[in-house]
């Protein structure tokens, strides 16, 4: 079994600090982006490649997500 600190450092040298420190700042300021009721049932996950990829809890809310894409 891997220490706990061999297996973070370990994932943390593929994650690009730039990413995860836009995706904190995307998380606080979520509700405000998507709103309440969305802000509810979705969060954002990562980005890859410069796309934010967001969790939804349920694929009907995929919808607004996606009318709203531009805007978020």
């Amino acid at each position: 079994m891997k220490p706990l600190q061999e297996s973070l450092i370990g994932a943390l040298k593929s994650v690009k600090l730039g990413s995860l420190a836009s995706v904190v700042k995307i998380n606080s300021e979520w509700e405000s982006i998507v709103g309440e009721q969305l802000s509810n049932v979705c969060k954002p996950a990562y980005i890859h490649k410069r796309t934010l990829v967001v969790d939804v809890k349920d694929p009907a809310f995929m919808e607004p997500l996606e009318y709203g894409r531009v805007q978020i």
